[in-house]
């Protein structure tokens, strides 16, 4: 009489050492050359033979809640040198920035 094997119970997605989080920086070349290694390696006490996948996606958000925190960032920018970044975003949001720069920084 043959013996039923037990079923093989379904593995859950590992998620051990995942790491998610939300930022307000924006990913560039250099960011992507400081996590692109393409061999496994082992060096200073550390081996790594396990690959990890990263995904930089933007957040899709309202226009009125970019309208809202650049006004913010508007009110207590204190450097002047900003200022054309300022003027250039709200143009593409299609928003007047309302008081001065920095207003109230003080």
């Amino acid at each position: 009489m043959k013996k039923n094997k037990p079923k093989e119970q379904e593995k859950e997605p590992e998620t051990e050492g995942r790491i998610e989080f939300e930022t307000f920086r924006e990913f560039s070349e250099y960011e992507q050359s400081k996590l692109t290694i393409e061999d496994p390696w082992c060096q200073a006490g550390k081996l790594c033979i396990r690959k990890y996948r990263v995904i930089f996606e933007p957040i899709h958000e309202s226009t009125e809640i970019l309208r809202e925190r650049l006004q913010g960032l508007w009110e207590t920018e204190v450097k002047p040198g900003n200022y054309t970044l300022y003027r250039e975003e709200a143009e593409r949001l299609e928003v007047d920035l309302k008081g001065a720069m920095g207003a109230k920084s003080e």
